[in-house]
């Protein structure tokens, strides 16, 4: 039986200790730390940071054969889906999986800051 951490102990996790090659296995841990954000509440940057992981699994033709991944996964971010709503939830993950691999290690990780962009009524986005 897998024994599940409540949220907050996934925050602050070694990614560092992961070489450029274990790309899946910083990718596993990124979406950990995405699971404890929305766990948290903050189901938008759960969301950014699981769009991140997606669009790098993408790029590298990874697919995820761990069903318990998958079902906690969606126990955590589905529920920051339905918290923030459907239009929330697509533009933050959107805007995550426009965000590269390593920024989003430095995301997780605190060193970065998430810059959203701006978008006035009647302005182009920027």
């Amino acid at each position: 039986m897998v024994q599940v951490s409540p949220p907050q102990r996934g925050l602050g996790r070694s990614l560092h200790s992961v070489d450029e090659d274990g790309r899946d296995l910083v990718g596993a841990e990124l979406q950990g730390v995405a699971m404890s954000l929305a766990g948290l509440g903050d189901g938008e940057a759960g969301l950014r940071l699981a769009g991140s992981v997606e669009a790098e699994k993408l790029r590298l033709g990874m697919e995820s054969t761990m069903g318990f991944w998958e079902e906690l996964l969606e126990r955590y971010l589905g529920a920051a889906r339905e918290t923030v709503g459907p239009e929330a939830a697509r533009r933050a993950l959107d805007i995550g999986r426009a965000i590269p691999f390593d920024e989003a290690v430095a995301l997780a990780l605190g060193e970065r800051e998430m810059e959203l962009p701006t978008v006035r009524a009647g302005s182009p986005k920027t």
